[in-house]
C-alpha cells in the first residue's frame, strides 16, 4: 500500500473521531450554562439554603418527683446537643416538671441523653417525657452563610459556571451577586420559620433569585 494511502486512512479517521466527540459535546452539552432552568436552580437553592440554615430545637419534659431526703437531678446531654445556656447539663433540685430547651447546629445528629440522681436513696425520681420538634431556621446558622465566601458557595453548592444567585430575607438581600440590567432573573419564594433556643417562631420570607 502506498503512504499516501496511509495518510488518507489516518485522516479519515481522525475526522470520524472528531465528529463523534463533537457530536458528544452538542449531546451532552456539558459546558452549557443552561443546565437547569430557572425554575430548577432556584429548588436547588432552596435545598442548599435549608441544609446549610435549618436546625432542630426539641422541647424536652423533665418530670421530678418528690423525695424524702434532699436531692439534685442532674441531666446531661450528648452529641452536640446543648441547653438555653448552651450548656450540656441542665441541674435542678425542685420537685415539679421541667420543660428543657435543646439546640444543635448539626440537625442530623441524634439526641444523646442520660439522669444522674444524688443522693442514691431518691432512686428513680426523674424521667424523661417524649420531647416536641420544632425545625426551622437557626439564627445562628443564618450568620454563618451571610459571612461566606460567595465563590466558595457556588462551588460546594455545584452551581453551574455561567449561572449566578442570590438570596434574600424579608427583601433583605442575605448573600449573592446583584444582576446587570439584561439578566433575566427568575425568583421564587417560601414562608419559612426563625425557630429561636426556646423553641419561638417568626415567619419570614426567603427569596430565591437565580439568573
Amino acid at each position: 500500500m502506498k503512504k499516501g494511502a496511509n495518510h488518507l486512512d489516518w485522516a479519515i479517521s481522525m475526522g470520524i473521531f472528531l465528529l463523534a466527540v463533537l457530536s458528544i459535546f452538542a449531546f451532552l452539552k456539558p459546558f452549557s450554562i443552561n443546565l437547569y432552568t430557572g425554575e430548577e436552580l432556584a429548588d436547588v437553592m432552596q435545598e442548599n439554603f435549608e441544609d446549610a440554615t435549618f436546625w432542630t430545637v426539641k422541647k424536652l419534659p423533665l418530670f421530678v418527683n418528690s423525695c424524702t431526703k434532699p436531692f439534685t437531678v442532674t441531666a446531661s446531654f450528648g452529641n452536640g446537643w446543648k441547653t438555653m445556656n448552651d450548656t450540656s447539663s441542665y441541674i435542678t433540685s425542685e420537685t415539679r416538671n421541667h420543660i428543657i430547651y435543646l439546640h444543635n447546629l448539626d440537625r442530623k445528629k441524634e439526641l444523646a441523653s442520660s439522669l444522674s440522681i444524688s443522693p442514691a436513696e431518691c432512686g428513680n425520681i426523674a424521667k424523661f417525657g417524649v420531647p416536641e420538634n420544632k425545625i426551622g431556621i437557626s439564627k445562628e446558622l443564618l450568620t454563618l452563610l451571610k459571612n461566606s465566601d460567595y465563590e466558595a458557595l457556588r462551588g460546594s453548592w455545584k452551581i453551574p459556571p455561567g449561572r449566578d444567585f442570590a438570596i434574600f430575607i424579608d427583601e433583605a438581600k442575605l448573600i449573592g451577586k446583584d444582576p446587570d440590567q439584561r439578566a433575566n432573573v427568575f425568583a421564587e419564594q417560601s414562608k419559612e420559620f426563625i425557630v429561636s433556643k426556646k423553641g419561638d417562631l417568626t415567619e419570614v420570607t426567603i427569596s430565591y433569585r437565580v439568573w
